[in-house]
């Protein structure tokens, strides 16, 4: 009878404590799962911050960029984070970042203990600029399957085009011509290239959006964007590169070289 007695306490106590047990497993599951949801939200929430942080700071550098390109920061003058970020309504991070990003370009430089400035380009760097340009320019076009290019998307920048040239609107023309062009590059599966020359244009926007102004330009403009697509339209590659470098050298040319100093600010 004792022995019975001895083995019922035994089991009872067994089921108090795996009962116990099961209640803790329980807790610790619960406990795990929210650890696991809070884990989720803030990996959630740092991933958003990222995303916007990342978006302020690609809005700087377009800002600033297109400031630069339309003579609004000539070349020379300083930078100030602090009056950048008032204009932008943002904070001086993403200013930072975003001039980090344009120096990388070539757009502007860094000057210790004096901070970041527009970039200024002499003549024979605008020349280097130019014939790089030329080299890498022909290696893409070389590069591209004009069977596969749409000339319609083409034909509707370079429309749009038109009127921005027509109306003088020279933010728009900065950026349907940067369009058009690139468009068409980017059909190379030359990626590396496609960067570099990317750069390259960005160093000189400021020099080639000064042209403009100038009427017997802006006809240039359209008229050699219309010889590009009919080279384009008749798959002929050698006249697509003649017309592109055509187009291109029509700007490495003499009367861009003077520009540089006389934009030198100090």
């Amino acid at each position: 009878m004792y022995p019975m007695l001895y083995s019922s306490g035994v089991v009872r106590e067994a089921r108090r404590r795996g009962s116990a047990r099961l209640e803790g497993d329980k807790r610790g599951l619960v406990a795990g799962r929210n650890d696991g949801v809070q884990q989720s939200k803030s990996a959630r929430s740092s991933s958003s911050s990222s995303e916007i942080q990342a978006t302020a700071v690609q809005r700087c550098v377009d800002e600033i960029r297109l400031r630069i390109f339309n003579g609004e920061y000539l070349p020379g003058v300083s930078l100030r984070q602090a009056e950048l970020a008032a204009w932008l309504g943002t904070s001086r991070i993403p200013v930072r970042e975003a001039l980090t990003v344009l120096e990388n370009e070539g757009v502007v430089r860094y000057t210790p203990h004096v901070g970041h400035s527009v970039t200024r380009l002499d003549a024979s760097q605008l020349a280097q600029i130019y014939t790089l340009r030329r080299l890498i320019e022909a290696e893409l076009l070389d590069s591209i399957d004009l069977e596969e290019v749409d000339v319609t998307e083409l034909e509707e920048i370079q429309n749009e085009l038109e009127v921005a040239v027509r109306d003088l609107a020279v933010d728009e023309v900065i950026r349907l011509n940067l369009q058009f062009h690139f468009r068409l590059y980017e059909y190379s599966p030359h990626t590396l290239m496609l960067t570099e020359v990317r750069r390259l244009w960005n160093m000189t926007g400021f020099y080639r959006a000064m042209q403009i102004h100038n009427p017997q330009h802006r006809d240039k403009i359209i008229e050699e964007h219309l010889r590009i697509l009919d080279a384009i339209r008749s798959r002929d590659k050698h006249e697509l590169t003649a017309a592109t470098d055509a187009h291109r050298s029509w700007r490495d040319r003499r009367d861009m070289y003077p520009l540089a100093p006389y934009v030198n600010i100090r």
